[in-house]
């Protein structure tokens, strides 16, 4: 009845008309509103799960379609499709929310949301990637499988053009040798470094020997530095197949020549690091400054005699042991020599002196290095007469000088008693008294 009275718009209360005219039509705005409020906020909840689901396939069909090439590869493929796996429940509720929506929205306003039959193409597209993973993994091992016997073969390759120019420029031995026709050859040119204008040769000074064998010696080591940095990137792609056949269950690839190249490449490092160990211990040592270091000098007679035993104590002599020996005899010759050059009685003149006897450039005392000597130790050992003839009279020299000192600051400190004297002849001369007490104090001061 009441329905009644509102849908008709008015109703009469005895003399009085009521009209629910714009009661009715606020209502009916009301409701529009409440209509299209509901309808949007259906579309976006349909749009944000669409969205979800569609940044989902796309990323996950995007990663299944790579192909993998490595075992690292296939373990992160497989990774990714066990967690896909695991989000397909939660993605599809999603997506099964979706569609109801959609058909909810289609009953109330007879449309429906295109995207719903878009993203319902894309996961179809996605399910079946997931289905056919075993299978694309499968036919891809296989392809690796094939690859990695290509990749066998490359190495080997590698290995073999190693050992070629290993073999052809691996520092030699016979090197060390000196051998003056190889130089004028030219076949040592790749060890040494050679200046036409001034050509070195083996007939000149010992001091040009020693630079040309450690010349020699440097550039062997930084060669074999060099060609182990390379041999150890073949390890690395070598190491990296042999791990990749393990995985796949294929029998360990064969690499004839890679034993002989290692095996002889260390041989080198262990023979040529000896010189950069000795080299290295001794360059350390001489860098100290002289007039702290020729208190210590002990130290360097313990460090030659450890390598001298270690060398002698090794199993193998080869050219670098012998060599290393020989220098080390050479240093031992200075050992007593080294007490002459001590300095701490030299004056400025001394010192200027044994630069020349030396042949050493002069500097001031506190800028002298341990091995501005080793530099000359040829010169010092065949200098031993003169250098000990200078230290025993710059110690003759002190001796003297400190005796004068002394003497003068006796003069200033003495003080005499004089007694008045008289001559033959009736002068009078003053005479110092206790002469023979004065005399004595004089002859006390050496």
């Amino acid at each position: 009845m009441i329905y009644c009275f509102f849908y008709s718009g008015e109703e009469k209360l005895d003399c009085l008309s009521v009209s629910f005219a714009p009661v009715r039509t606020e209502v009916e705005l009301l409701n529009r509103k409440f209509w299209d409020t509901l309808v949007t906020t259906l579309q976006r909840s349909i749009i944000n799960d669409i969205e979800i689901i569609d940044k989902f396939a796309t990323e996950a069909m995007a990663t299944l379609r790579m192909q993998p090439q490595s075992v690292e590869e296939i373990g992160l493929a497989n990774q990714k499709h066990v967690f896909y796996s695991e989000k397909c429940p939660e993605m599809l509720q999603i997506f099964e929310n979706a569609d109801k929506k959609n058909k909810i929205l289609s009953a109330w306003t007879k449309e429906q949301m295109e995207q719903v039959e878009r993203v319902t193409a894309t996961w179809d597209n996605f399910q079946s990637l997931m289905d056919n993973h075993e299978l694309i993994i499968s036919k891809q091992v296989d392809s690796i499988k094939s690859n990695l016997n290509t990749q066998v073969k490359n190495v080997n390759g590698e290995i073999d053009k190693f050992k070629m120019r290993w073999d052809q420029m691996k520092p030699k031995e016979e090197a060390l040798e000196g051998d003056q026709s190889k130089i004028a050859q030219g076949e040592l040119k790749a060890h040494f470094i050679y200046t036409p204008k001034k050509p070195l040769y083996f007939d000149c000074t010992t001091e040009i020997k020693d630079r040309y064998i450690k010349a020699i010696f440097i550039l062997g080591i930084t060669f074999i530095k060099e060609k182990r940095a390379e041999w150890l990137l073949i390890m690395k792609s070598k190491e990296k197949i042999v791990e990749d056949c393990s995985h796949f269950g294929i029998k360990e690839p064969s690499f004839p020549k890679l034993d002989e190249v290692e095996a002889d490449l260390t041989k080198h490092e262990e023979m040529w690091g000896l010189f950069e160990e000795f080299n290295s211990s001794l360059r350390s040592m001489s860098k100290e400054e002289w007039i702290i270091f020729r208190s210590k000098s002990y130290r360097f007679e313990e460090f030659l005699t450890s390598w001298y035993e270690k060398l002698q104590s090794s199993k193998q002599a080869t050219t670098i042991t012998v060599r290393l020996l020989q220098e080390i005899e050479r240093y031992k010759t200075i050992l007593p020599v080294l007490k002459y050059v001590r300095g701490e009685i030299f004056s400025d003149q001394h010192w200027a002196e044994m630069y020349g006897i030396l042949g050493m450039p002069k500097k001031t005392v506190d800028k002298l290095l341990f091995e501005d000597f080793l530099k000359v130790k040829d010169r010092l050992a065949a200098k031993e007469n003169d250098l000990q003839e200078l230290n025993n009279r710059a110690g003759g020299e002190v001796v003297i000088r400190q005796a004068l000192n002394e003497l003068d600051v006796w003069e200033v400190e003495a003080k005499f008693l004089f007694v008045d004297h008289q001559t033959s002849v009736g002068e009078t001369v003053p005479l110092i008294k206790d002469w023979k007490d004065t005399l004595n104090k004089v002859c006390q001061n050496p």
